[in-house]
């Protein structure tokens, strides 16, 4: 190995750790470095009830660090491919300082009864505690629909 090729090795190594360093700082002067925090929601299925595909399901997520909508999808219900039978979890990053905080879901479904033929939009709202730089995980329950005897 050439002298030349031990200076470029060591300059990088230099500017590397350089760089490191002053990113480092900047993150600490500016309060960005936040622990990673993820929310992850699943939903829990009701005997008998599907979920219309045609309607926009959303889960509206509020915490202190603002609100995220995300729209809801699903597996495939097999005797009708314009439902889903099951809603696929959500995962989400929160950015939370260190703490614990108070979030509120608010899911909107559109949720069919498949034995007697009948859908409605039902909310779903449910208030927990998550913890900053954890993965916090809470499972949403759909709601029956009153037409069921």
């Amino acid at each position: 190995m050439g002298s030349s090729e031990v200076r470029m090795k060591s300059g990088f190594s230099a500017l590397t750790g350089l760089a490191f360093l002053v990113g480092g700082v900047r993150a600490v002067e500016s309060g960005t470095a936040l622990p990673v925090t993820i929310l992850k929601v699943e939903f829990k299925a009701v005997p008998g009830l599907i979920y219309n595909r045609l309607g926009d399901s959303v889960l509206n997520v509020s915490s202190p660090a603002g609100t995220q909508s995300v729209k809801l999808s699903g597996t495939p219900y097999p005797a009708d491919r314009q439902y889903w039978a099951q809603l696929v979890p959500v995962r989400l990053k929160l950015s939370l300082p260190t703490g614990s905080y108070s979030v509120m879901l608010r899911a909107k479904l559109f949720v069919c009864d498949k034995r007697r033929g009948l859908c409605s939009v039902q909310t779903r709202e449910q208030r927990f505690q998550v913890s900053a730089g954890r993965v916090n995980r809470v499972t949403l329950t759909a709601p029956t629909l009153p037409l069921n005897p």
